[in-house]
Parts: C-alpha cells; structure tokens; sequence
C-alpha cells in the first residue's frame, strides 16, 4: 500500500510489470438474514443509503434494520479518498466495533452493526471485488431452490436458530404458514410432470409477492411451503394466509393446460414464547391436516390457548375462528397492507407502521 495514496495499492515489484490499482470501498454482511450478501459501493453517488427499504443503495431486509438506517458517504479525509457512516436517526442505532456512533470514519476491517446485521467494510481491490461477488452469488444460489426460487431446507437449517434466538431476546410474536397444494399429484397425473413445475413456479411467484422483505418462503416438501414472519401475530397472520389461499385459487393456467386449476390448504400456527422450532412447524402442519380433514382450500389455526388467553387481541381472533371450526372463509378475507404492522414488543422501525 502507498503512502501517498492510501486508497491506491501497487502491483508488483517495479518496472514495467507494476501497475497501481484504485481501491473500492466494500460492505459485507457477517451475521443476519442475508449472510454472505456482498456490496461494491460506487464513487457515484458518493452517497449510499443503508438500510431495509425499497429506495436505498444497500438494501438490507432485516425488521431491525430501518428503512434508510445510515448514510455511507465517500469524501475527502486529509487530502484523501475515506468512507464515513452516519447513523440516519435509526431505531436502533449504528455501532462500529461496539462502539454506538452517530458519526465515523471506517478504516479497512471495521465492523458495523445495524440492528441484527453485522457488516465488515474494507477496501478491495477489482480482482477481489470480483472473486467476492463470485462467492457471494453462490452463496445466494445454495440458499435457494432450483425450480421455484424459494428458500431451500439447507437455508432454513441454517438460519432458523438465529431467528428462534431473536424472536426470544425480543419477546416477538411469529406466524408460521404451512401451505399445501390440493391434489397435487392428480395434476402430475393428468397434466404431465412440466405442467406440475409450471404451477409450482407460479404459485411461489404469489407465495414471494405477498410477503414482506423480512419474511421467510421456504420449499418445505414437493409441493409444500413453509412461511416463516416475524413480528407478526394471529390476525394479520390470518389476513395473510387467506389472502394466499384466494390468490393461488385465482392462478390462471390455461396457457398450461385447458382446465387446469389448483387450490391451497394453509395450516397456521402462532409460535409460543421459547417454543422450539420442531414444535411450532408440528403445530401449523396438524393445523393444515385439519384443513385438508374439513374439505381442503382453506385455513386453519392451530391450538393456541395460551396465547389466546394472555392477548385479549388473540382472543376476539380465536373466538371469531372457532365458531367455524378453526376455519375463515373467502368471505371473511378483507384488504390487507403490503407490510402488515408489527405486534410485537422489540424495537422494530417505527416507520412500518406507515404502509
């Protein structure tokens, strides 16, 4: 590294063969829900907004992150090129090495923390930028599933005890979903196994656009889905599931085959405070084998008198659901928000509240 220049480094050992090579300023997610998540941070803008929302540079879907949590400013420093953060009013704060800070400047090997989010800042150079990005697509590409672009069982494996830890530590509720294709396999049957991809294609297409960026769409099974949201309690629980359940329903497939059409069968389950993760997903999986034991494309909730009797909210919810066997009709499904308001007790960005 020059002196001189100490964003500039020099290849080689002199002569014709050296070259120099300016240094690109780089972020790095070591803990959260996007691990192994890579940005390169153009010098234009020399602005860069962090944070979860839909108009940042650096978008990071974390529900304790805020929409713009910080601004990461490439200026002058002593006659030098420098990366500073500044810590835009956030819910919970920017931390650098520990340390809380509303303004720093990073020097290579920083650690930053945004809410749950841990990032490593350093400067690379454009080969390591670009064997960086490499391995972080991979990453990305290992944590999907090939077919419907889903989160696969390997990401869930992975990711679910941390998620378990922090729904604790804050004392948040979660909804977990587990949706089930009706008769599925009459449609491998009949229509061939192509066609059966093309609707599980589709119908992750709904699953994916109904979500919040903090929510989980995991490929549990062959035709199975498994949707993990935070901060999320029974009633928005309910609105979300029925609003799946009507949209997979109203899937258009004609391009695919005359005549095909399919339905979803949603079992729900609020997850109790401590409750392991094995335990909540037997909970929504007894939940949709009730729905499919009461005629299919529909929704039930789980038992869960503990957090009925506990949330007075809970209860007007349970008692709505049990006067139609645990079931809520289409009738029932009203407009729901694209990101529902969070009900739990952490501190999660006020600014949800305004969707």
């Amino acid at each position: 590294m020059s002196t001189d220049e100490p964003h500039t480094v020099v290849l080689g050992e002199g002569g014709r063969g050296s070259r120099r090579q300016k240094l690109i300023p780089t972020l790095s997610v070591l803990e959260g829900p996007e691990v192994g998540a890579f940005y390169a941070l153009d010098p234009a803008p020399a602005e860069h907004r962090v944070g979860r929302g839909d108009d940042v540079e650096v978008q990071i879907p974390a529900p304790s992150v805020s929409r713009v949590h910080a601004i990461v400013t490439l200026a002058q420093r002593d006659g030098h090129p420098g990366i500073s953060v500044v810590d835009n009013k956030s819910t919970n704060g920017v931390l650098v090495n520990g340390v809380l800070v509303e303004h720093m400047w990073l020097v290579s090997g920083d650690k930053v923390r945004m809410g749950d989010v841990l990032l490593r800042f350093e400067w690379m150079t454009h080969d390591e930028v670009r064997y960086h990005l490499e391995m972080s697509d991979r990453i990305q590409a290992g944590n999907r599933d090939h077919l419907t672009g889903l989160l696969s069982r390997t990401f869930l494996d992975n990711r679910l005890e941390p998620l378990l830890d922090e729904l604790d530590i804050r004392q948040q509720d979660a909804c977990c979903l587990m949706l089930d294709l009706d008769f599925f396999k009459r449609v491998n049957d009949q229509y061939g196994h192509p066609a059966g991809d093309e609707v599980l294609r589709r119908v992750a297409g709904v699953v994916q656009g109904s979500l919040r960026r903090t929510d989980y769409a995991v490929r549990y099974g062959g035709e199975e889905v498994l949707l993990l949201m935070p901060d999320l309690g029974l009633e928005w629980g309910l609105e979300v599931a029925n609003r799946l359940r009507h949209k997979v329903a109203s899937l258009d497939f004609s391009d695919v085959a005359a005549g095909l059409g399919v339905t979803a069968s949603i079992g729900l389950a609020v997850r109790l405070r401590s409750e392991s993760g094995a335990a909540w997903f037997a909970r929504a999986d007894a939940a949709l084998y009730q729905a499919k034991e009461q005629g299919r494309n529909r929704v039930c909730v789980a038992d869960d008198p503990a957090s009925a009797d506990t949330d007075p909210r809970l209860q007007a919810v349970s008692a709505k659901v049990s006067e139609e066997p645990s079931v809520v009709s289409a009738a029932e499904t009203t407009k729901v928000p694209s990101a529902p308001p969070g009900t739990g007790t952490i501190p999660v960005d006020t600014e949800e509240l305004e969707d």
